[in-house]
């Protein structure tokens, strides 16, 4: 904790806005060693829990594999539109300029962590396909989206900067 005496002019809403936007690319940061785990994650389950062939713990026929894989494509367009949504939600509450400083960066927090549940999505169901079918590919597709996805998402805050 530091003295307020050291600094005389320091103003507390800027400094709240400046922590918040820091532990915003921090969350950011950490986010992008989820597909890694996740990845991880299936190479664990892989090792110890699948059979021989590697058919997952639901093995289906093709035919059904794909409507799984079009649901899960689906739910990633969807999660696109979302981040995209999102952001022209908050867009607009947070220009307004009679909100205070703070106000401002709870809301920019807020929209933060909806983008980075937004961006997950992906690499999340591309888990969920690894461990019902065992598809490797379906995995790594899914983490490359959730990358795209976390580029999209990641706090510039220049409302905070100003």
């Amino acid at each position: 904790m530091r003295d307020d005496d050291e600094y005389p002019n320091s103003d507390p809403e800027i400094d709240f806005s400046e922590r918040t936007l820091h532990r915003a690319q921090w969350t950011w940061r950490m986010c992008l060693l989820l597909p890694f785990c996740y990845l991880g994650i299936a190479w664990l389950v892989e090792k110890w829990c699948f059979d021989a062939a590697h058919h997952g713990f639901l093995p289906l026929r093709r035919d059904k594999i794909d409507i799984f894989i079009s649901i899960f494509a689906g739910l990633v367009v969807a999660a696109q539109i979302t981040l995209i949504l999102l952001r022209s939600r908050f867009a607009a509450v947070l220009h307004r300029r009679e909100s205070s400083k703070m106000e401002t960066a709870y809301l920019y927090w807020k929209r933060t962590l909806w983008l980075l549940c937004c961006a997950d999505i992906p690499s999340g169901l591309g888990l969920i396909l690894f461990l019902l079918f065992g598809y490797w590919c379906l995995l790594i597709a899914f983490s490359v989206c959730s990358y795209l996805l976390y580029a999209q998402a990641y706090p510039r805050a220049r409302i905070l900067t100003e």
